[in-house]
């Protein structure tokens, strides 16, 4: 499959967005590289489309702390209430690990304080 990628390169989130294709931008949510992922959600979050809420509550849980800290913000800008627990969690487990990061942990912050 990866020769697919090359063959037709990364996604353009820039027209996605510019389309408002929010459909396409959620789809991306579930990319595998990390980039993809982070643009995806300050798309939505440019949109400011609630459709994206539950799909970035998901994005939360991210491996990747640029991925978390894109949907963590981009929840914020989108202020919408059906966020506000799966960011709390998200918070409790950042603050349990040893080493947590500190931009997700400041995006989930003002995430919160919203």
């Amino acid at each position: 499959m990866s020769f697919l990628k090359n063959l037709f390169g990364p996604p353009d989130i820039p027209k996605l967005k510019q389309e408002g294709n929010v459909g396409g931008l959620l789809k991306l949510l579930g990319h595998t590289d990390w980039h993809v992922r982070r643009d995806a959600a300050v798309a939505l979050a440019a949109l400011g489309d609630p459709r994206g809420v539950d799909a970035l509550c998901v994005a939360l849980d991210s491996q990747e702390p640029k991925a978390r800290q894109a949907a963590a913000t981009a929840l914020a800008e989108l202020r919408d209430r059906r966020a506000a627990q799966p960011l709390v969690l998200t918070y409790q487990k950042e603050l349990a690990q040893p080493e947590t990061d500190a931009e997700v942990r400041a995006a989930l912050e003002t995430a919160l304080l919203i």
